[in-house]
């Protein structure tokens, strides 16, 4: 069964975004606040994330804006819509010693560079001689 945490808007309102072009947009803070909160563990797995109208209203943004982050952080793995809200999705761990960030899979774009030892073993099967 999947615990039914929600992070309150008040939680993400620790600090306010900021109205300043050299912040960012609202958009990029708000992505970054969410991911930053995905990845250290403040947002756990299978967590529900606010609706996009009370997120929105809590940090008086549009929620165009809200709607946009989630699906930017759907489209790299770390959130999960579906018809009761949005989760945040368990992320797998890096798979040897190569230094990917834990959201890291060959699939996940949440990975700056590939795996090493992903692309090693690709290579080694596809250097190997037929059977």
């Amino acid at each position: 069964m999947v615990p039914r945490h929600t992070l309150s808007p008040s939680a993400l309102l620790e600090s306010p975004l900021v109205k300043d072009r050299d912040a960012g947009s609202m958009q990029r803070q708000l992505y970054d606040r969410l991911k930053r909160a995905v990845l250290d563990g403040s947002l756990a797995p299978g967590s529900r994330l606010p609706g996009s109208r009370a997120l929105a209203e809590a940090l008086g943004i549009s929620r165009n804006t809200v709607t946009a982050t989630y699906e930017h952080l759907a489209a790299e793995g770390y959130v999960q819509p579906d018809r009761q809200g949005t989760r945040v999705t368990e992320l797998s761990r890096p798979c040897c010693r190569c230094r990917c960030s834990p959201g890291a899979r060959a699939s996940r774009p949440a990975c700056r560079r590939p795996p090493r030892c992903a692309w090693r073993r690709s290579s080694r099967s596809a250097r190997a001689p037929a059977p």
